[in-house]
């Protein structure tokens, strides 16, 4: 079913969530939570979900109390790891649901400093050395703290392999916000 503009409300939150991950089996109750509050004449809720596995389309979703239905154009499967699929979905819902404020939320894991292939932790031993010296354990110097830096990431797609690191993830929000006409 195709999108149809809506009068501009006071907010539209957009969850971007990328479930194409071990995440999956929650997206489904997440999406039936947001229900419990759905859409009303002040708010607006839209949902991009990217189902699990190369063969699942990706979804978005007008969520209203008790329901949710399909809005936009019937998407093929996409890289939700891209910055330019967040910038797609963001231009969507601002051509479509009009606001005064919006809220993204990125629904997805985020690393911290694990690394960003399938979450696995990072060694923590790696980040010492032992002082020959003192023999004390220090915190290593041949490591710099750009290297655990570049390791971050949020919005992890395992079809693709691809996520958002603090560098694509600025550049998508630097994006939003000229699109935007404001942060």
């Amino acid at each position: 079913q195709a999108a149809t503009q809506v009068a501009k409300k006071d907010w539209t939150v957009l969850v971007y969530m990328v479930s194409d991950n071990d995440l999956f089996p929650f997206s489904a109750s997440d999406r039936i939570e947001m229900e419990q509050v759905g859409s009303n004449d002040r708010l607006n809720i839209i949902i991009q979900v990217d189902g699990l596995g190369p063969d699942t389309k990706t979804q978005r979703l007008f969520v209203e109390k008790g329901a949710s239905y399909s809005v936009g154009d019937n998407l093929e499967k996409i890289d939700s790891g891209s910055s330019q699929s967040l910038i797609d979905f963001f231009e969507f819902v601002l051509e479509q649901y009009p606001a005064e404020h919006y809220a993204l939320i990125l629904w997805n894991h985020g690393s911290g400093i694990l690394y960003p292939s399938r979450g696995r932790p990072f060694n923590v031993a790696d980040l010492f050395a032992v002082n020959e010296k003192t023999g004390w354990l220090e915190l290593s110097r041949k490591i710099s703290f750009n290297t655990f830096l570049q390791k971050r990431g949020i919005c992890f797609n395992d079809t693709f392999g691809t996520y958002l690191n603090n560098q694509t993830l600025e550049n998508a929000l630097s994006a939003i916000n000229s699109k935007l006409g404001r942060r």
